[in-house]
């Protein structure tokens, strides 16, 4: 025969109000975090930013999402190249990957980082001269290296 267990009423009440009491708490952080997490996932997701800037703007709102320039100031010194989200009213660093791209809303292009943020820059278009073919080589040249810059092309 199995013996019977016996327990003290009081004595699980007080566990149970115990084990209750620390689940509320743990619950308030983990919803804090996930809400964090959600905002992290929606700037870097798909990802494009407000504006390139050196210094955080007086009124961005929370979500905002900037590429930070070389010599960052005030709040972003020493922040140089990292993406920028503002989240629960205050900015959130993401260092970028090689390979990662960017839309920049306010200056409408894109920007690829290798080893620093690197645009497409379009060339000259050949005008006059005597020898058409040399400049339409020179833009065909530039043109290809442009489109290295961007992505499109793999490094020489």
């Amino acid at each position: 025969m199995v013996p019977k267990r016996r327990f003290s009423r009081r004595q699980n009440r007080n566990l149970f109000e115990a084990l209750n009491t620390a689940t509320l708490s743990g619950q308030a952080q983990k919803e804090f975090f996930v809400n964090q997490s959600f905002a992290m996932i929606d700037g870097l997701l798909q990802l494009a930013v407000d504006a390139s800037l050196s210094e955080p703007p007086t009124n961005a709102e929370n979500g905002a999402t900037f590429r930070i320039t070389p010599e960052g100031t005030g709040e972003w010194m020493g922040q140089d190249n990292k993406i920028a989200i503002k989240i629960a009213d205050s900015w959130n660093y993401f260092e970028p990957n090689e390979g990662m791209r960017v839309f920049d809303r306010t200056a409408d292009r894109f920007l690829l980082f290798r080893s620093g943020w690197v645009e497409a820059i379009a060339p000259d278009i050949p005008s006059g001269g005597q020898i058409i073919d040399n400049q339409a080589r020179a833009a065909i040249e530039d043109l290809i290296q442009a489109l290295r810059n961007a992505g499109i092309f793999a490094a020489a």
